[in-house]
């Protein structure tokens, strides 16, 4: 996307600029740069470079998050499950097996994953752990320091976090373990990973026929607990600012493991599902052990 968007006019109006932390556009370039196939290229390096390289970061984000951006909007939290509308969403159906629910934020006074050092990451990491570790989560795990059998748990409970958006990036590899933690509860229900793409990334796990509402209290929960604590990266036009724009807005991600009877063998071939993921900007993905993936 990056070389789709990125013009010579572009750089050349925005090559010397500094944000307020010092970063320029070629920090958030790193992955482009470094690897030139990867699919988007563009990674904010601290929370004001969304506004320092606002021409490129809007074409990417518009592109991205498939919708124009408002040029009056006004981001607001709400963290109100009181509506009836909630105990109707995922209550009692058998069709959702599994559901993981994640949410992304980053502190506002370090820099993002693209120019952060080791003492930024410990530093990071410290304040969340004054806050998180000991009160909700049992384990506290060093990505050096990770065991063979700890990795399998977390893959077995389906608690890793995305590689297709920071492990591609080669750019971030070589010390990208120090000073990232994974914090975990003891019964793998939730997670918590710090400085991997963004600062902290919350992930909760459900299990057979899960309560939506249930899953959403608890990451609210722990947003709510963060903003309260710490000064969080949050602007009134973007949201939530993320690392990758594919996460900005609400931060919030949410996976599904759905069970579809009465649907033909091949779902890619299926006329009325072809129609319902364009209608809903879907891609479908079919995986080896015929298993499906509808990917937004």
């Amino acid at each position: 996307l990056v070389k789709k968007h990125l013009t010579e006019k572009m750089w050349r109006d925005m090559r010397t600029v500094k944000t307020a932390l010092g970063g320029r556009i070629s920090n958030c370039l790193q992955a482009a740069i470094e690897k030139p196939d990867t699919p988007i290229g563009l990674h904010a390096c601290d929370s004001d470079a969304y506004k320092k390289f606002k021409p490129l970061f809007d074409e990417v984000i518009k592109e991205v998050q498939q919708f124009d951006l408002p040029t009056n909007s006004q981001f607001q939290h709400n963290y109100d499950f009181s509506s009836a509308e909630w105990g109707k969403i995922g209550k009692g159906k058998k069709v959702i097996k599994e559901l993981y629910v994640s949410a992304s934020r980053n502190l506002n006074d370090f820099p993002f994953l693209p120019m952060m050092d080791s003492y930024h990451k410990f530093s990071v990491e410290a304040r969340l752990a004054n806050i998180f570790y000991e009160h909700l989560y049992d384990k506290k795990i060093h990505l050096l320091d990770m065991t063979k059998e700890e990795y399998a748990k977390l893959k077995e409970h389906k608690l890793l976090f995305d590689v297709h958006s920071t492990c591609e990036n080669c750019i971030f590899k070589d010390q990208w373990k120090e000073g990232s933690y994974v914090y975990v509860k003891e019964d793998y229900s939730a997670a918590a990973w710090i400085n991997q793409e963004d600062h902290i990334q919350f992930i909760v796990r459900t299990g057979e026929a899960p309560n939506v509402r249930d899953a959403f209290e608890i990451i609210s929960v722990r947003l709510k607990t963060l903003e309260t604590n710490l000064k969080v990266a949050v602007d009134p036009f973007y949201g939530a600012l993320t690392c990758c724009p594919t996460k900005l807005g609400t931060g919030i991600s949410i996976r599904a493991t759905v069970q579809m009877d009465l649907c033909t063998d091949d779902l890619s071939k299926d006329e009325e599902m072809t129609q319902l993921c364009q209608a809903y900007a879907v891609e479908l993905k079919k995986h080896s052990d015929n298993k499906y993936e509808f990917v937004s």
